[in-house]
């Protein structure tokens, strides 16, 4: 039947509440491209279950049948509720709408402000943020600067290179797509937010050599923006993610690999994310050749 297509999407999805739980305790670098893949995988395996449902709707038409050339004897399957390929159909093309106005929305943000690698902004307000491009800017207000001391200031740079040097964008702007094609993947995305700056943490530890300066540097940067939001979509600032769980893993000596349950779990996530989305597709092609 039609139906057992949707296991290994099942199995995917189940992942997306496996990987997160293990997540906090990895290196933050394997947690974010964990959670990546457990958000790409869910994505391609509901859009191949997705298509499969449709071929199988649309088999029962025989105009579309006959003129595809699909066998008359398929069109007596009998697994195929009358509603259900509409339906799938209708959310199809919602999911479809919806990345592609997020992915332009990705295309067309803000663009870098001239060529210097780092641009201060002549404003009180507190702000600092990477903003990518090619190479990208580090972007910061002289209200950032008078908050933090000189070696927070290093601090800060160090953080917000990380993210243009590690291409944490790309991570996230991922994590966005996957979310507009299937919103109930948000709490992964963010976890990913949170792993993606625990990494630029963690750089910024081993650039300065003080975990302590790291902690305090990105808590009183928080205090300093009042939580106000980044102004462009493809910035990233050291106010994501957890704070307090990011201070507190700095405090902690959070760069450790984890527990082995953790890094198993999480693992496993990840893989049973890859397969169940390769089988997925695998899966749709033989559906799809099997027709005639």
């Amino acid at each position: 039947m039609i139906w057992t297509l949707f296991v290994p999407t099942a199995a995917v999805l189940g992942a997306t509440a496996v990987v997160p739980l293990g997540a906090a305790r990895l290196r933050p670098a394997v947690a974010a491209w964990a959670l990546t893949a457990v958000l790409v995988g869910s994505v391609v395996a509901l859009a191949a279950a997705s298509l499969a449902v449709l071929l199988g709707s649309a088999s029962h038409w025989p105009v579309v049948a006959r003129g595809a050339g699909w066998c008359v004897s398929h069109l007596s399957h009998p697994g195929m509720p009358a509603l259900v390929g509409p339906l799938v159909g209708a959310g199809v093309v919602a999911a479809v709408a919806n990345v592609t106005l997020v992915a332009r929305r990705q295309h067309h943000a803000a663009a870098p402000l001239g060529e210097d690698p780092v641009v201060v902004l002549p404003a009180p307000e507190a702000v600092a943020y990477a903003l990518p491009g090619q190479p990208g800017q580090v972007v910061v207000s002289t209200g950032m600067l008078r908050a933090l001391e000189p070696d927070e200031r290093r601090v800060l740079f160090a953080h917000e290179r990380a993210h243009l040097r590690l291409h944490h964008h790309r991570f996230l702007h991922l994590g966005e797509l996957s979310v507009a094609a299937l919103p109930l993947l948000r709490p992964v995305r963010c976890r990913l937010a949170h792993a993606v700056e625990r990494w630029a943490d963690e750089h910024a530890a081993h650039e300065v050599g003080d975990r302590q300066l790291v902690a305090r540097t990105i808590a009183k940067a928080v205090l300093a923006t009042g939580g106000r939001a980044l102004p462009h979509r493809r910035a990233l600032g050291a106010g994501g993610g957890q704070v307090s769980q990011r201070v507190a893993a700095l405090l902690t000596d959070g760069a450790t690999g984890g527990s082995r349950p953790a890094v198993a779990v999480a693992a496993a996530g990840g893989a049973l994310a890859v397969v169940g989305a390769t089988a997925q597709l695998h899966h749709l092609a033989t559906y799809a050749l099997g027709l005639c």
